[in-house]
């Protein structure tokens, strides 16, 4: 989906590992990809998990498995 506008925003996000993993102990794992299609924009994806996953396990009411993903256009259109 392509949205357009007549105005610009900035969009501010505070991403850490407490977004993964209730344990500030935990090691996060973090990578980042970019991924080209013919008729839109080259994305960026980053992705943020713990690197030792335990399914079914809760901490601090947090999942202890799972990845956040978190795209966006790798370049700004002027």
């Amino acid at each position: 989906m392509i949205v357009h506008g007549g105005f610009d925003i900035d969009i501010y996000m505070d991403v850490n590992g407490l977004w993964v993993s209730g344990d500030r102990s935990s090691k996060i794992a973090w990578s980042m990809t970019d991924v080209a299609f013919s008729d839109v924009p080259q994305l960026r994806t980053w992705e943020i998990k713990r690197e030792e996953e335990l399914l079914f396990t809760e901490f601090d009411d947090r999942a202890e498995w799972g990845k956040l993903l978190f795209s966006g256009p790798s370049v700004f259109v002027i």
